[in-house]
């Protein structure tokens, strides 16, 4: 007699399921079927702890400055759902330093920060306020930890520089995850300013504000400095 023909794959499955006994065959059909019939809830929540586990990304903190504010603005086209004008961009090479960075991942830009000093009203206030312009993270690269590398290293330049008693940003209404962010470092939501935008919906945005002095009240420091500002 000659040699039996080798088995395929298939062939092999349906031998090694003919060995089974009746009661196996019947749970493992049952575990099939409840994989196919699971909701789509189940799934989300098995996918869920994939994007929580993402690691931080290695970013270098690089400086804008006149010659690469090109880099900036396309950064700012593809991060932002609003355009600057060029007001704005001829601005950023006077900044103090470290109120203006790129965040470098594998030498790419993918996120930038950018804050200017204000004088109060007061004159007899020698301080300044801080106000963040920008912000932002290329979506391709978020939830890895860079935006919150940006914020750190802006709070530490402000603290660094001694003459700086409060910092404040405009977030969009309806940005709870940008303003849950925000509140992690210790801002607070001190007001509301309606019609801020112009083009896009909604219109209004929070302010948001952190006080460098534990005796300072943002709320108070800010309320007749912020144009159209209303309180919480």
């Amino acid at each position: 007699l000659g040699c039996p023909k080798p088995l395929d794959a298939r062939a092999r499955r349906r031998r090694t399921v003919a060995k089974r006994s009746p009661a196996t065959r019947t749970r493992a059909a049952r575990r099939r079927r409840d994989a196919l019939d699971a909701p789509a809830e189940s799934q989300r929540v098995v996918a869920a702890p994939a994007m929580a586990a993402m690691a931080p990304l290695e970013v270098q903190m690089g400086d804008v400055n006149a010659q690469n504010l090109g880099q900036l603005r396309t950064l700012n086209e593809h991060t932002f759902p609003v355009r600057y004008a060029d007001k704005f961009y001829d601005e950023i090479p006077t900044l103090p330093e470290g109120l203006a960075k790129f965040a470098y991942c594998g030498g790419f830009a993918v996120g930038n920060c950018c804050a200017r000093l204000e004088a109060f009203r007061d004159p007899a206030e020698k301080r300044k306020k801080l106000y963040i312009m920008t912000i932002g993270v290329l979506h391709a690269y978020r939830r890895r930890g860079i935006g919150r590398k940006l914020l750190t290293q802006l709070l530490e330049s402000a603290a660094a520089r001694k003459d700086v008693r409060v910092i404040y940003l405009h977030v969009q209404t309806g940005n709870d995850v940008a303003r849950d962010f925000y509140v992690q470092f210790g801002f607070r939501e001190i007001g509301v300013i309606r019609g801020y935008y112009k083009r896009i919906q909604p219109d209004s945005c929070y302010v948001l504000a952190k006080a460098l002095s534990d005796g300072d009240d943002p709320a108070a420091l800010l309320a007749q400095e912020v144009p159209g500002l209303e309180a919480s």
